[in-house]
């Protein structure tokens, strides 16, 4: 019976040890590895102990070494903490992408509408020309082609407001909302 007793406390003394050592780590992770050694003496005793010196010479080669409980024990834990700090540091990453993808295509949209209402301006433009270049001087240009110029020109004075807008949008509205989000310039520039 002092022989059962004696390992009780003998291995109750190492796991104080060992969780006196985790607690002691400043980041929360432990401090070093630490195993407890158990060996059967000739008697049929089983003893533990943390300590590889404490193990007789003679009895080295049974030892069975094993993982401090509290390790075993911190081991799914320190797992889930490390899938957690990875899975946020995707999501932030993720974020981040979505953010700059949602700036990316706020000025590819702009930049389609300005290259959109250029081509326009320059087929009212090409539209105009023909009608008014056939007849000079222009006061001899048939009363039907004087009226189609002047809706041409109201159209192209409407589409030139569309391409002064959509330049304002992509050189000083949009640069200016990113600057105030916080957004790196070279999000708008991909």
């Amino acid at each position: 019976m002092r022989t059962v007793t004696g390992v009780i406390v003998i291995l109750m003394i190492a796991c104080c040890a060992a969780f006196a050592q985790t607690e002691a780590a400043p980041d929360g992770k432990d401090a070093r590895k630490s195993s407890l050694y158990e060996w059967t003496d000739s008697k049929g005793t089983v003893h533990i102990t943390d300590s590889l010196n404490s193990v007789p010479e003679k009895y080295r080669s049974q030892v069975r070494k094993r993982e401090a409980a509290h390790e075993q024990a911190a081991a799914p834990e320190r797992q889930l903490q490390e899938e957690k700090d990875s899975s946020s540091a995707e999501e932030a990453e993720q974020a981040e992408a979505d953010a700059k993808a949602e700036w990316q295509q706020r000025m590819h949209d702009w930049n389609k509408r300005l290259a959109d209402a250029e081509r326009r301006y320059q087929g009212l433009e090409n539209e105009r020309k023909e009608l008014a270049g056939a007849w000079v001087p222009p006061l001899v240009v048939p009363m039907e082609n004087q009226i189609k110029i002047e809706q041409i020109e109201q159209q192209m004075k409407d589409v030139k407001a569309e391409i002064d807008a959509a330049r304002n949008m992509i050189q000083n509205v949009i640069p200016e909302e990113a600057r105030k989000a916080g957004v790196p310039p070279g999000w708008l520039r991909e």
